[in-house]
Protein backbone atom coordinates (compact mmCIF):
# COMPACT_ATOMS: atom_id res chain seq x y z
CA UNK A 1 0.00 0.00 0.00
CA UNK A 2 3.01 2.30 0.25
CA UNK A 3 5.66 1.46 -1.76
CA UNK A 4 2.40 1.59 -3.94
CA UNK A 5 1.88 4.87 -3.17
CA UNK A 6 5.34 5.75 -3.40
CA UNK A 7 5.55 4.67 -6.60
CA UNK A 8 2.68 6.74 -7.49
CA UNK A 9 4.21 10.20 -6.74
CA UNK A 10 7.37 9.24 -8.33
CA UNK A 11 5.65 8.61 -11.16
CA UNK A 12 4.05 12.08 -10.94
CA UNK A 13 7.19 13.60 -10.37
CA UNK A 14 8.72 12.42 -13.12
CA UNK A 15 6.10 12.90 -15.39
CA UNK A 16 5.72 16.99 -13.90
CA UNK A 17 9.65 16.92 -14.74
CA UNK A 18 9.19 15.81 -18.49
CA UNK A 19 5.74 17.92 -19.14
CA UNK A 20 7.37 21.55 -17.65
CA UNK A 21 11.06 21.04 -18.60
CA UNK A 22 12.57 21.77 -14.97
CA UNK A 23 13.93 19.11 -12.63
CA UNK A 24 14.11 19.80 -8.78
CA UNK A 25 16.78 21.14 -6.98
CA UNK A 26 18.51 17.59 -5.37
CA UNK A 27 17.93 14.37 -4.37
CA UNK A 28 17.52 15.37 -0.84
CA UNK A 29 14.64 17.80 -1.96
CA UNK A 30 13.18 15.13 -3.86
CA UNK A 31 12.71 12.93 -0.97
CA UNK A 32 11.66 15.38 1.09
CA UNK A 33 8.97 16.05 -0.81
CA UNK A 34 7.23 12.36 -1.52
CA UNK A 35 7.91 11.98 2.38
CA UNK A 36 5.72 14.78 3.11
CA UNK A 37 3.39 13.47 0.60
CA UNK A 38 2.72 10.30 1.72
CA UNK A 39 2.65 11.21 5.00
CA UNK A 40 -0.29 13.88 3.97
CA UNK A 41 -1.94 10.86 2.08
CA UNK A 42 -1.84 8.25 4.20
CA UNK A 43 -3.14 7.63 7.78
CA UNK A 44 -0.93 8.20 10.78
CA UNK A 45 -0.86 4.32 11.35
CA UNK A 46 1.33 4.15 8.54
CA UNK A 47 4.25 6.26 9.92
CA UNK A 48 6.17 3.87 11.84
CA UNK A 49 6.09 1.56 8.93
CA UNK A 50 6.49 4.18 6.17
CA UNK A 51 9.86 5.61 7.72
CA UNK A 52 11.20 2.05 8.36
CA UNK A 53 10.29 1.81 4.42
CA UNK A 54 12.08 5.04 3.35
CA UNK A 55 15.34 4.26 5.72
CA UNK A 56 15.73 1.49 3.98
CA UNK A 57 15.03 2.83 0.19
CA UNK A 58 17.66 5.44 1.01
CA UNK A 59 19.86 3.30 2.74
Amino acid sequence: MIMLKLKNVLFYILSYQSQHGSSLPSLCTTHIFIFLIIIISSSMQYLPSLIWELKISIN
